[in-house]
């Protein structure tokens, strides 16, 4: 789309932003916030820096997303589990994330993930056992291949929220978001 995703804007803010505006809410209730970008990305960095994050460079982002997990997987404890949250969803609701939140406090062993009642959206949780998967399955599987191998582990977060599963990785699906944002006066 012309530039790394974090820095397209909708609303009025980049998507970067809309991510660390919702993350800023539930701030006090996460551990170490990792965010994989790629090395050119000074605007990124310092503004992950600013949220007190850290920044990891991905060396090879066309390895695809896991290739990036597996950088921050490296960051984070090995007993800890994680919120994936992919940059083009940025519109997801604060209160889906705080209803993820509860619900991982309450089953912190299950991957957590917000569901429309048909289909899983973003972001999701994933709890320590999972790290292993994510760290020697196939880079094209992705993340998605843990949650198909293990659906009597997942509890969905059932939420009328249309961002959970809106990924805006084209510039008709950013044009289209655009557009409904406007209609809804949000």
């Amino acid at each position: 789309m012309g530039r790394p995703k974090q820095h397209l804007v909708i609303a009025g803010k980049t998507f970067l932003e809309h991510l660390l505006t919702r993350l800023s809410t539930v701030r006090d209730r996460l551990g170490p916030l990792c965010f994989v970008g790629q090395a050119h990305d000074i605007r990124g960095r310092d503004a992950i820096f600013r949220f007190g994050g850290l920044w990891i460079v991905n060396p090879a982002p066309d390895d695809g997303p896991l290739s990036s997990i597996r950088l921050a997987l490296a960051e984070i404890p090995a007993e800890t589990g994680f919120l994936l949250w992919p940059v083009d969803h940025p519109l997801v609701a604060v209160s889906t994330l705080t209803a993820l939140l509860v619900t991982i406090g309450a089953e912190s062993g299950r991957i957590v993930a917000p569901s429309d009642g048909e289909r899983r959206g973003h972001p999701s949780y994933f709890p320590a056992w999972a790290r292993e998967e994510l760290l020697s399955g196939p880079l094209d599987a992705g993340a998605k291949r843990v949650l198909q191998s293990h659906p009597d582990r997942i509890t969905h977060v059932l939420t009328d929220d249309p961002w959970i599963r809106r990924n805006l990785n084209t510039p008709e699906l950013l044009a289209e978001a655009e557009k409904e944002l406007a209609l809804s006066g949000r």
